[in-house]
């Protein structure tokens, strides 16, 4: 039975996670979870297996839809989507009516919470219900074997006009029983970070996050389960026989294990592998003896979750740091010789000191970039059942913005204002230097993207990112 993992086309440059959905003008990420699942087909199942991936490729539907019948496929699964679920459940649609035989289905935060509703809605045949992966193979052994699946945990299905939603499956605790993603089924040269050499990948090496942040989706929630240090280095060997000049850990917060990330990296150092990379961390998991490993490791840059200066709003949050914390943390990035992004939101409950305060801390922390994004409460997490009664939520036509749509204009205007702030600035011009030296031409069109953005008319959706 011929496989297809697919991420859908779109009118947007948009990047699909479980966890999360964005516009990425200036860099483009793999599909972490389909390459695991192709990895599933390929390397357990033997089956004939396609990665498509139309958003690097920059096709359309009827594109897709061409390249499949030559591939005459018996499965196709694909991730949907946040802001794009209306669209990529239509795509679904159309593909199901192109290929009525296969079984097409689909994961993702959205399907796993509404199941009943989103089978209801369109012309899917299956879900696989929160981490999809032993799901998948399953319900890939019954079709292949024509036997039922109806008992199979984590499967919501469609079978003779009637919705079945099946017990659900518990977490995977041993990540190691996993095979290797399929990294080589992409079109890798297509991917990459703003400022790091290509050919480009992803690697996710732990799952879920431990820490109690109330607008997070969590990576199929908050139990954290992780591979062994051996099998993360055995993907690194991997990607660097495919080419793979820089790559990011894509974890939730990758040092949330400080003896796991210290291996990770010894053993890198110790198998003379070169190659530059990227990670997430919370601020208050920033420890001195790791950032060092990690910088002897090839780590060039790391990606912070500040949210905020004000101490009030990071209650709000649950964050469960101090804004006290933030200097000496950010000086031991510094001081390790990596560079240092800042993640910082904008939200309803800001005051105009609040948001002050955001840009003053992320202008004297000397923060190497920073990126900011509107706070938006999505089903499932605490923070929109506190919200719910302010926010119109609607899966089937999607929509998910402020009751008060002034809220939506204001907080895309401090968005602006903030990297206007922040870039704009004679300090950080000088600072900038060093990026348009090693990478004129990618340094200048990124500036041109960010005056662009900063400056132009809001846009009438509430959700702009620049990432």
């Amino acid at each position: 039975m011929n496989v297809v993992l697919l991420n859908l086309p779109s009118a947007e440059r948009v990047f699909r996670r479980y966890m999360c959905s964005y516009n990425s003008p200036n860099s483009l990420f793999p599909p972490i979870e389909l390459m695991a699942l192709a990895g599933i087909a390929k390397r357990v199942k033997n089956a004939e297996t396609l990665l498509i991936d139309a958003v690097a490729e920059n096709i359309d539907l009827q594109q897709v839809i061409a390249r499949l019948r030559q591939f005459n496929p018996g499965l196709l699964v694909s991730l949907t989507g946040f802001e794009v679920f209306q669209q990529d459940m239509e795509a679904l649609g159309a593909l199901k009516s192109a290929f009525p035989k296969a079984k097409i289905g689909c994961f993702g935060h959205y399907p796993t919470l509404f199941p009943k509703e989103t089978l209801k809605n369109s012309d899917i045949d299956f879900i696989l219900l929160n981490e999809p992966d032993i799901t998948f193979s399953e319900f890939y052994d019954c079709l292949q074997k024509n036997k039922s699946y109806s008992g199979i945990k984590g499967l919501a299905f469609r079978a003779k006009n009637k919705i079945t939603v099946n017990a659900q499956r518990g977490r995977i605790k041993n990540l190691d029983e996993l095979p290797l993603p399929a990294h080589e089924l992409l079109k890798l040269e297509k991917y990459s970070e703003v400022l790091m050499d290509k050919p480009f990948t992803v690697l996710q090496t732990s799952r879920g996050c431990p820490f109690a942040c109330n607008y997070c989706v969590h990576t199929y929630g908050r139990q954290f389960a992780e591979r062994s240090a051996e099998k993360v280095l055995e993907e690194i060997e991997f990607i660097s026989a495919l080419g793979i000049k820089s790559f990011r850990f894509f974890d939730d917060t990758f040092n949330a294990n400080k003896k796991r990330i210290i291996d990770v990296c010894r053993g890198i150092v110790e198998r003379k592998i070169k190659m530059k990379w990227s990670c997430f961390s919370r601020v208050d998991t920033i420890d001195k003896e790791v950032f060092g490993w990690m910088k002897k490791a090839g780590c060039v840059r790391v990606l912070i979750g500040i949210e905020s200066g004000s101490q009030r709003i990071l209650d709000f949050y649950k964050k469960g740091y101090k804004t006290d914390e933030l200097k000496n943390k950010i000086r031991i990035v510094k001081d390790s010789g990596i560079e240092s992004t800042g993640f910082f939101m904008v939200a309803p409950q800001e005051s105009e000191e609040d948001f002050r305060k955001s840009i003053e801390i992320a202008k004297s922390l000397d923060l190497d970039f920073v990126l900011v994004s509107s706070l938006i409460p999505y089903p499932g997490t605490e923070l929109f059942e506190g919200m719910k009664n302010e926010v119109a939520f609607s899966l089937f036509p999607y929509e998910n913005k402020f009751l008060d749509s002034a809220i939506d204009a204001r907080l895309i205007r401090r968005e602006k204002e903030f990297y206007r702030a922040f870039y704009f600035r004679p300090s950080y011009a000088l600072h900038a230097i060093k990026y348009f030296a090693s990478k004129p031409i990618e340094s200048i069109s990124n500036a041109f993207k960010l005056a662009a953005y900063v400056m132009g008319r809001p846009a009438e959706k509430a959700r702009q990112d620049f990432y």
